[in-house]
């Protein structure tokens, strides 16, 4: 049963600009809320990391998704992620989706011009006061907002690794009760609830930073309670 690494886990690579950003993210547990896989640079993309979202997104069948400032250089590092330059050419034909401000996000939220052009040291300050005071409610909303939007969301897998999953955590349950009694315990004997895919999402919804083989093991315990 393949429950780690990106199959099974990430619906999607989420490269970040700057690591400045990885706070507000971390506190506000986008990657588990929404399986994401999140990477950072300093400055213009390496070509490892060109390399590993190239290779990780069509591996896996993932979008990469970017979250850039709106100005000059966010739009060059974007760029370098989606076409072939001198320093790297990409092998594969992947789906990347830039999330990050538009000029209709900008004229919406209302933003000062200067946000679009700061000059450097004033970039500078705005890192550091993130990295200090986290984020805002009203820029999580909009990394999640852009989430949702490009279709984001927990990841379940079929219904036959669900299933697999389930027996699994249930056959470990029953060796932890009866641990001599080993050789008799057959997961082809478990049969999963009907509507464990229901149960799952309900689930999701309601914790929506925990995996879904983590719910599994809630419905697990929750049926051996009768519940």
């Amino acid at each position: 049963m393949e429950t780690t690494g990106p199959s099974g886990n990430f619906g999607a690579v989420l490269f970040i600009e700057k690591e400045g950003f990885d706070p507000i993210l971390k506190a506000a547990r986008i990657a588990d809320k929404y399986d994401l896989a999140i990477k950072s640079t300093k400055g213009m993309s390496v070509t490892a990391a060109r390399a590993l979202a190239d290779e990780m997104c069509s591996d896996h069948d993932i979008p990469l998704l970017l979250l850039h400032d709106f100005d000059k250089a966010g739009f060059s590092i974007a760029g370098t992620l989606q076409r072939d330059t001198r320093r790297y050419e990409f092998k594969n034909d992947i789906t990347v989706v830039d999330i990050a401000l538009s000029l209709a996000d900008v004229e919406a939220m209302g933003l000062e011009p200067e946000y679009q052009h700061h000059p450097k040291e004033d970039r500078v300050a705005l890192e550091n006061n993130l990295r200090i005071n986290g984020a805002s409610e009203a820029e999580i909303a909009f990394v999640e907002r852009k989430l949702r939007e490009n279709g984001v969301a927990k990841i379940i897998p079929d219904e036959k690794l669900l299933a697999e999953v389930y027996a699994g955590i249930e056959r470990g349950r029953r060796l932890e009760e009866a641990v001599e009694e080993l050789d008799d315990i057959n997961t082809k004997d478990i049969e999963p609830p009907v509507d464990l895919e229901k149960r799952i999402k309900e689930i999701l919804k309601r914790i929506p930073h925990i995996r879904w083989d983590a719910a599994i093991e809630l419905i697990v315990d929750d049926v051996r309670k009768g519940a």
